[in-house]
């Protein structure tokens, strides 16, 4: 197999791969994650990826930042000839590329690994929502989740006017390990311990 090893892990894992996708865009490219709520695929590697691109994100802004100062200050001292050189501008070439991918993590209520089958109104309402369409979503059709790292949590990049409900780590712990906080108070409640075992003892078997 070129792409798992035993166990059905990446070899080359995207944790790894999208925080250096690179584009030329100023905006940058989206990514989204999509996991069910009983999902056996690890969620956190969705949030650990939004961490590095984040954190990214962050330094190439940083960078920009210095770029622009620089040049302003080259202008104001008379030296335009200087704009665009490497030389004292900390311009390298991975400052003029565009930002790292901003990441996005669902989670599909009432869902395992096929969740386009167990809850198919919130799969396509994720879809929809990563193609750039969540505006045109009626206002009954269900929504997926949306969850963010602690450090998303605490800047504004994640405070967009969406109507998606988003919640951070600790919520995320609380949805895919149980869903306890998020199920009550509905009217049916489909997760259950044996639905837990059922999930488990079947990625065991993977692993096995």
């Amino acid at each position: 197999n070129e792409i798992l090893t035993a166990g059905a892990f990446a070899k080359i894992p995207l944790v790894d791969r999208i925080p250096n996708l690179e584009t030329d865009s100023e905006e940058g490219m989206e990514v989204h994650m999509v996991y069910g709520e009983r999902d056996w695929m690890d969620w956190r590697g969705g949030i650990e990826t939004q961490r590095s691109c984040f954190e990214k994100r962050v330094e190439w802004e940083r960078c920009q930042e210095q770029m622009k100062q620089e040049k302003k200050r080259q202008s104001e001292t008379r030296l335009d000839r200087l704009v665009g050189s490497d030389s004292g501008s900390g311009v390298t070439p991975a400052n003029k590329k565009g930002p790292p991918p901003r990441i996005f993590v669902h989670g599909v209520k009432d869902a395992s690994h096929l969740l386009m089958l167990d809850n198919y109104e919130e799969f396509n309402a994720a879809l929809i929502v990563a193609s750039g369409g969540e505006g045109n979503l009626p206002d009954t059709m269900p929504r997926p989740v949306e969850f963010v790292c602690d450090e998303v949590a605490r800047s504004d990049s994640h405070q967009s006017g969406s109507k998606r409900n988003v919640c951070g780590e600790e919520g995320a712990s609380d949805f895919f390990r149980g869903g306890i906080k998020f199920n009550k108070g509905r009217k049916q409640v489909t997760r259950t311990d044996d639905a837990d075992s059922l999930e488990e003892k079947k990625f065991d078997e993977q692993l096995a």
